[in-house]
């Protein structure tokens, strides 16, 4: 226990409870199974993360601090910490994040495979279907539609 911390002051003395998600059986085995599959995967589990993200991490932080070889490695955030979120159409023609999404959808396993030669097809094509969070063609289109209809100027 942390001395500055009273009992209580994790969860409420209880009162809160943390629901359980529902894994699909198939990232279970890549988390904790131990096949040749299972530790790559953990192996480049960032990886792996960065190619389904909608979006990127962005801070400015302290590189000397980072580069930092002989003692314990911290990375220390200086000012801003954001998500940066892409704009829905890819500019040079190499979609990442959100994009991947919806640009380009048939060859959706290719695009993201050409994010890194560090994953494998296999991987990836397991991994989508598991995906709950990956917005469909039509709620995509919603989003863009409603923001079309949106007025910047009454922000």
């Amino acid at each position: 226990m942390i001395p500055s911390r009273t009992p209580g002051f994790c969860c409420s003395n209880g009162q809160v409870s943390l629901s359980t998600l529902d894994v699909p059986e198939e990232l279970r085995d890549l988390f904790f199974g131990s096949s040749q599959m299972a530790l790559h995967f953990k192996a480049h589990s960032r990886t792996y993360n960065n190619v389904f993200a909608f979006t990127s991490f962005g801070v400015t932080y302290d590189k000397e601090l980072c580069r930092n070889d002989k003692n314990v490695y911290t990375f220390r955030v200086q000012g801003l910490v954001y998500h940066f979120l892409n704009d829905l159409i890819p500019k040079e023609g190499k979609a990442t994040n959100l994009q991947l999404y919806f640009h380009d959808v048939e060859n959706e396993v290719n695009n993201r495979l050409a994010m890194s030669d560090k994953l494998k097809e296999e991987l990836v094509l397991m991994i989508i279907p598991t995906h709950i969070y990956i917005p469909d063609v039509d709620q995509v289109a919603a989003i863009w539609k409603d923001s079309d209809e949106y007025d910047m100027s009454q922000s």
